[in-house]
């Protein structure tokens, strides 16, 4: 299906551009994702404070426009919109952006040298500016060939803090009997639990890279758990919200056989996900969960994992929303009729967008009804197409969706 919203995912800084709509009054920027660039994007440092920026522009030393690259729907827009004549701005960005493509552009290219976060690039060409939880200032200087004063445009990247809402969930740890394993998690209880209602669980799957022992890395990586227990969201959906980390060390290598066996053999499920099944069962004797609204997501390996633990358990899940993983399609017709939106980016180069198009192929032919979304070859993501969780965890249409699904 479509994207659920625009489908070319950058922000154009400038005059009249609308967030969302990409409605653009200036011209394409070259070196953005819709243009060719003549030279590899430069990866620089956060900026760091400098003077205060001038409050007018000098003549022959100003812009026509800023672009601000990031996955759709994780910032902006830019505050106040673009004007050659206002130099300060703030841009704000989700928890998991940890750096913004900035694509300066002038008037005149050949009358001036740009300088962004202190090092030179061509007009047109984008940056990308590693910027830190809070606030990351980012100055673009332009200066005139001909000795006139430079202009100092400058952005206040804001990128959200998560560190409130990690602080909520609860550090725990189970041993199961059945398997073993010994599996740290983190439990999301929402503000005001009355034991006597019942409330939905969301029940989320890191990816590998987020494998270990510190029961801290399934919640900062990125926002696959916090997403759901941000105060906006909980005031909309209060919810629990569940979070197991699977080991690391040569007998733990996560949820099914993906980094075990690779990509030739990912669906199996492994002992890590039947002990996370049973700290779902653990948490749903501990609280008041409504068994008719329990739903699993999951990233990378994460998502092989959503998939191998509804076919294992199908009548537990309300929904599932698996992003960039596959499901084993000799199987999936065991959950065929249940409420499943899929994503996947076309470029991924980590996990091959394949296995969600036969994911998507097999349930349909099992007379299934699944949503699916791939993100096109253009849509912008940082460092690669393989973190396309970060524009579907940043759409709220998704998560309206999964709340409004009941078994």
């Amino acid at each position: 299906m479509p994207l659920p919203r625009c489908a070319r995912p950058l922000l154009l800084a400038a005059a009249g551009c609308m967030l969302g709509a990409c409605q653009i009054a200036t011209p394409s920027v070259p070196g953005s994702p819709s243009a060719a660039i003549g030279s590899p994007p430069m990866t620089l440092p956060s900026s760091t404070p400098n003077a205060t920026p001038p409050a007018t522009v000098h003549p022959g030393s100003s812009l026509r426009g800023i672009e601000l690259l990031v996955p759709e729907g994780t910032g902006g827009p830019l505050e106040p919109a673009f004007s050659p004549a206002t130099t300060t701005y703030t841009f704000d960005v989700d928890s998991d952006i940890a750096a913004v493509g900035v694509v300066p552009a002038a008037e005149d290219p050949g009358a001036v040298r740009i300088a962004v976060g202190g090092a030179g690039v061509s007009s047109g060409q984008a940056s990308m500016v590693s910027v830190g939880v809070g606030s990351t200032r980012v100055d673009i200087e332009v200066s005139a060939i001909d000795g006139s004063p430079a202009t100092t445009y400058t952005i206040d990247v804001e990128r959200r803090d998560m560190s409130s809402v990690i602080a909520r969930f609860r550090k725990l740890s189970f041993t199961d009997p059945a398997t073993g394993e010994t599996m740290g998690y983190r439990l999301f209880v929402p503000d005001g639990y009355d034991p006597s209602r019942s409330y939905p669980l969301v029940l989320f799957l890191h990816g590998a890279g987020e494998r270990g022992s510190d029961n801290e890395a399934q919640l900062t990586a990125n926002e696959g758990a916090t997403i759901w227990a941000t105060p906006e969201e909980q005031a909309k959906h209060p919810a629990f919200v569940l979070a197991p980390q699977s080991g690391l060390t040569s007998s733990k290598q996560g949820w099914t056989t993906l980094a075990s066996h690779g990509q030739n053999d990912p669906f199996r499920p492994q002992k890590e996900l039947i002990t996370a099944h049973d700290i779902l069962e653990l948490v749903r004797s501990q609280f008041n969960i409504d068994p008719r609204r329990i739903y699993a997501t999951g990233v990378s390996q994460g998502g092989f994992g959503t998939f191998a633990i509804a076919i294992a358990h199908p009548d537990e899940f309300a929904a599932i929303v698996p992003i960039c993983g596959g499901g084993d399609p000799a199987k999936l017709a065991t959950i065929s009729k249940m409420p499943i939106w899929i994503f996947h980016a076309a470029k991924d180069p980590t996990v091959r967008v394949g296995f969600s198009r036969n994911s998507v192929a097999a349930l349909k032919k099992a007379g299934g009804h699944p949503r699916y979304t791939e993100y096109p070859a253009s849509a912008y993501f940082y460092p690669t197409a393989h973190a396309s969780w970060t524009s579907t965890y940043a759409n709220p249409e998704m998560r309206d969706w999964v709340f409004a699904q009941s078994r």
